[in-house]
């Protein structure tokens, strides 16, 4: 189905890449900018805070179901029912899943204040938020993912990326000027999501191409319901590993002494490096019903294909943003508003910037294992990066702070992708490195060298604007003279193309 469908992908493809980068800029506009000059690190951190764990929940509460929908959806694809029926049985158990964890919240809450210890009423007067943010994180999940089925991922993603941006902006500057307090902000916080998630179900709705029919779900055939259960057990298990190698740092860096002012300033630090991040989000988005429909007919040819193009295509980009961004902390922090108390996660940039590298290279890892029959391994890569990433996470934080936390995501990350890397070699003969990914090295250390050698400007905005040019002279000279990849000339071909039809409207 999808391989006769490349026109669209392409053009989704390099949609959704667009809509990445210019929430990209909103993402900084906010991150650097908007939030330093008009927070302070604590709210700033206590936003952060209820957002990571709203989102950590929300992935335990659907128990597996976007990758349940992507597992089964090519499956059932022909059979517009059975793709309904999927849906439903899937929304069924998240809604128990969110049942369950409400549950589970108020039977654990003393413990869970104790161990936010300063922080616990603060954090408990705004539970009020938590819950229906938590509800709407699960549709706005399942939803996204049935829209990346159809392969249809430009508008999700501009909810995401553009317009959930831009009111959070409007949000923060009404509290700046003393239309609405605080508490007001947060519960903005809320409406926000909510009004998102309504557009994102409207449109699902309204442009599935009659593949989803409402009517349908109130009456669904619960014939596949076990193997989807048995798929969403592991998968749950695996993804709750995942999301702590990534949100630990923070949930365990709140609880320690000042914790909500740090965690404001080790989050905007991996908001900044997590632009490394934003091409793939794009890219997987489109390639994981692919890989699942290949692996479905069993052709390992087009994994393999894929699975080195995608690599070397998110290497090339991630290593230009890392040096974009790394070549010039010390002027991004000197520009942002009250830069001097942020400049403490500086190293958190370089730590987990190279973390996010190896990320990139390895590419689909984990699309390739959780749309494979060997899906239930991956609850056992991800209890593995579940141990590492907590026994990381008390080893190093409560030490070295900020830069604990830092150092304990890299190397569960690190450790995490290597094996998941070598089963994969095990099992199917691929790797994702190739001569391509050492070329895409080289010239990663090359650029590096000649930037450190370069008088700094005295003027930040100056020096940044100098140091990305001349990153970009050099990626844009190596991507046309060296055989780096045919897909990533033709992407920014396609790139540069859209946007000069844009304006010249």
């Amino acid at each position: 189905m999808y391989f006769c469908n490349m026109s669209l992908i392409k053009n989704e493809s390099i949609k959704g890449t667009i809509i990445s980068y210019l929430g990209a800029f909103l993402g900084m506009l906010i991150v650097v900018f908007i939030m330093p000059k008009y927070l302070s690190s604590e709210q700033i951190g206590l936003m952060r805070l209820i957002n990571d764990s709203a989102l950590f929940f929300a992935s335990i509460a659907m128990f597996g179901g976007s990758y349940s929908l992507m597992y089964f959806y090519p499956k059932f694809s022909n059979d517009t029912k059975r793709v309904n029926s999927l849906f439903s049985i899937v929304l069924f158990y998240a809604l128990i899943g969110y049942i369950l964890l409400i549950a589970c919240f108020y039977f654990f809450r003393d413990s869970i204040f104790t161990f936010y210890n300063e922080n616990s009423q603060i954090l408990f007067k705004y539970t009020i938020i938590f819950f229906p943010l938590i509800f709407l994180s699960v549709i706005q999940f399942l939803f996204e993912a049935f829209s990346n089925n159809l392969l249809k991922i430009s508008f999700p993603k501009f909810l995401k990326e553009i317009s959930n941006r831009i009111l959070i902006i409007i949000s923060i500057l009404l509290y700046y000027h003393d239309v609405i307090t605080f508490n007001t902000l947060m519960v903005f916080q809320l409406i926000i999501v909510l009004i998102n998630t309504i557009a994102l179900v409207y449109y699902v709705i309204k442009y599935s191409n009659n593949v989803f029919d409402y009517k349908l779900l109130l009456f669904p055939n619960y014939e596949d319901s076990k193997q989807i259960l048995i798929y969403g057990f592991f998968l749950v298990l695996g993804v709750m590993g995942s999301i702590l190698a990534n949100k630990l740092d923070s949930f365990i860096l709140s609880s320690t002494a000042n914790g909500l002012s740090k965690n404001g300033v080790y989050t905007t630090s991996l908001f900044i490096i997590t632009m490394i991040e934003m091409p793939a989000r794009s890219l997987l988005s489109i390639t994981t019903p692919i890989i699942s429909e290949a692996l479905n007919i069993d052709d390992l040819n087009k994994v393999k294909v894929l699975y080195k193009k995608t690599s070397n295509t998110l290497y090339f980009i991630a290593t230009y943003i890392f040096l974009c961004i790394w070549c010039n902390a010390d002027n991004i922090f000197g520009i942002m508003p009250n830069g001097n108390e942020f400049i403490a996660g500086k190293y958190v940039l370089l730590l987990l910037g190279v973390s996010k590298l190896f990320d990139s290279v390895t590419s689909i890892n984990l699309v390739i294992v959780n749309n494979s029959k060997y899906y239930k391994y991956s609850l056992f890569f991800q209890l593995i990066l579940g141990i590492f990433t907590i026994f990381t996470a008390y080893l190093f934080i409560p030490k070295y702070g900020i830069l604990g936390a830092a150092i304990s995501t890299a190397i569960s990350i690190f450790i995490y992708q290597m094996i998941i890397t070598i089963f994969i070699f095990i099992k199917y003969k691929i790797l994702p490195f190739s001569i391509v990914s050492l070329k895409i090295t080289l010239i990663l250390l090359l650029s590096y060298i000649i930037i450190y050698f370069l008088p700094s400007s005295s003027n930040n905005i100056i020096g940044i604007i100098i140091n990305v040019t001349i990153l970009s002279s050099i990626y844009i000279l190596m991507l046309f003279t060296v055989n780096i990849s045919d897909e990533i000339r033709n992407l920014m071909s396609s790139i540069l193309q859209r946007f000069r039809l844009f304006f010249l409207k």
